[in-house]
């Protein structure tokens, strides 16, 4: 384990005692988002705690998804459970950390118990403390923003504020459509979705999805991440609907449904192809059209794609 992984983790003592592992090792079997169900509680409040402490609801506790878990479940003496009073910070937060933590309803909230107490961050004027649910990252630029589960890993798997997104800019926040979770950073953006899990976009990649709505647009949720293809030329993320390629010559553009079923049986963007050279548009007769460096492809519904290379089109 390098230094990096001791700096997160903090006495192995303290992390060991919380139950949880941070980037080494993983969480304890009982407290391990996607290994509980409705008969491993007693109340419902405790099964609402448990969906509050784990964005995405990785262990399908709230059915019907209307943000109340196990409602099966008998609650605490046949009334609503109490508002929880935000448990005071320890005295090793200060600050907007302090006051950030004291937001989410310090120890009884979704973060839970201190595990690691304010340190400063290797980079910008910036500090961090870890939590037995999240953690919280501060920057002069960003503020003091909370970062949980899958989102956090993501984060953390790429270098967290030393990586290539940097300090978070907002907290975990539900996406407009209640399907999923996201959080911003400085360079970019994860997503996760209980479908999905968690991707990261940044960039060109992340600004062509952008300017078509997102995940509630046409191309929904990110697949994978921002990926190098193999020929090393350019990156590409792939969605549940279609995919963005991006090179230095090209840009980034869409490709989707039969026009990137045909190109895919080519070879990608390492066929006669090669990259998309604009997003696809209605053509004549009906058919979608788009350009690539090496031709294009049309495509209806009626019968299917068609691909013309750049060799058999007419000199203008």
């Amino acid at each position: 384990m390098g230094v990096g992984t001791w700096r997160r983790c903090g006495a192995a003592a303290v992390v060991a005692a919380a139950g949880i592992g941070i980037l080494g090792a993983g969480p304890a079997t009982a407290d391990h988002p996607g290994d509980r169900d409705c008969s491993d509680f007693a109340h419902q409040e405790d099964a609402q705690a448990w969906l509050d402490a784990h964005p995405g609801d990785p262990d399908r506790l709230d059915a019907d998804d209307d943000g109340l878990a196990c409602e099966s479940l008998p609650d605490r003496g046949g009334a609503p459970a109490p508002t929880p009073v935000p448990t005071p910070a320890p005295d090793c937060l200060w600050g907007a950390i302090e006051d950030r933590y004291a937001g989410t309803g310090g120890a009884g909230g979704s973060l839970g118990e201190v595990v690691q107490c304010q340190t400063p961050t290797p980079v910008e004027a910036g500090e961090y403390a870890h939590f037995r649910g999240g953690s919280i990252h501060r920057s002069d630029s960003t503020g003091a923003q909370f970062t949980r589960g899958a989102i956090r890993e993501k984060w953390a798997a790429t270098g967290w504020e030393s990586g290539r997104l940097g300090f978070p800019a907002t907290s975990d926040t539900a996406t407009p459509d209640g399907r999923g979770w996201y959080t911003h950073f400085q360079d970019g953006s994860v997503y996760f979705s209980p479908s999905t899990g968690a991707h990261f976009t940044a960039g060109a990649i992340r600004g062509e999805w952008a300017s078509h709505g997102w995940e509630a647009g046409r191309l929904g949720f990110p697949a994978t991440d921002d990926t190098p293809t193999p020929n090393g030329r350019g990156w590409y993320t792939h969605f549940q609907g279609g995919s963005v390629y991006w090179s230095p010559a090209t840009g980034a553009h869409t490709v989707a449904g039969g026009i990137r079923d045909a190109w895919a049986k080519q070879g990608w963007e390492d066929g006669p192809l090669g990259f998309p050279v604009e997003d696809e548009h209605e053509g004549d007769q009906g058919r979608t059209v788009q350009q690539f460096q090496g031709g294009y492809i049309s495509y209806a519904p009626a019968d299917g794609a068609r691909t013309t290379l750049a060799e058999w089109l007419p000199d203008e």
